[in-house]
């Protein structure tokens, strides 16, 4: 991927999830279904992480849908409000790298859209494949991951990832959604939005 920075970053590394943390992809994903496929589904519906229950059908013709979304509409994805500024600041002492749970069959139009959109901002995109997977084992956890890369917070919008890296004691702060809301364990923090995860950073991790 084009547009990577070297990393090296003096206060250590930064995983940073994709879908709804960098990406609007709720937003851009219902809006592409409610176009296509006729329904009304609003942001604030979207109550659950697995989508095929929100949208009303099976969970394989939900994966096949998104799927299709990703190939022919990524496009229609735009960065989240704030996140720009936010990394582009947490760039400057933080090693920041993607840690996603899109299967590598997306690897390139996600590398360049984020080329397209924050370059020189990231300096690795780490891909797990657990998508749609309600199983989060070792070899497809985003804690692996954050372990293998040495991260010290994981910035993280789905719950249940969130549960899995504090269960392996890897600090995640959790970007407040409809579909991640509940208990949280002292290891994982709830942010309204960007404006608020640099200072749970500075507090976390003493940069």
């Amino acid at each position: 991927m084009n547009m990577l920075h070297t990393g090296n970053k003096g206060s250590g590394v930064i995983a940073v999830d994709f879908d709804d943390v960098v990406s609007n992809f709720n937003v851009s994903f219902s809006a592409f279904h409610n176009r296509e496929f006729g329904t009304k589904v609003k942001f604030s519906d979207i109550h659950n992480y697995q989508l095929g229950l929100v949208y009303g059908v099976d969970e394989t013709v939900i994966m096949k849908r998104i799927m299709h979304f990703c190939h022919h509409y990524h496009d229609e994805l735009r960065l989240i409000d704030g996140v720009k500024e936010g990394l582009i600041s947490l760039n400057e002492q933080f090693d920041l790298q993607i840690v996603t749970s899109r299967k590598d069959t997306l690897r390139v139009i996600t590398e360049n859209w984020i080329s397209q959109y924050l370059p020189h901002v990231f300096s690795a995109v780490h891909f797990t494949g657990s998508f749609g997977d309600q199983e989060i084992t070792h070899t497809n956890s985003k804690s692996t991951v954050c372990k293998e890369i040495g991260a010290v917070v994981l910035i993280e919008d789905a719950l249940h990832h969130a549960l899995e890296a504090s269960d392996n004691d890897v600090p995640t702060i959790l970007v407040d959604n409809p579909w991640n809301q509940g208990g949280l364990p002292d290891q994982v923090t709830r942010v309204r939005d960007w404006s608020e995860i640099t200072p749970q950073l500075v507090h976390r991790v003493g940069g």
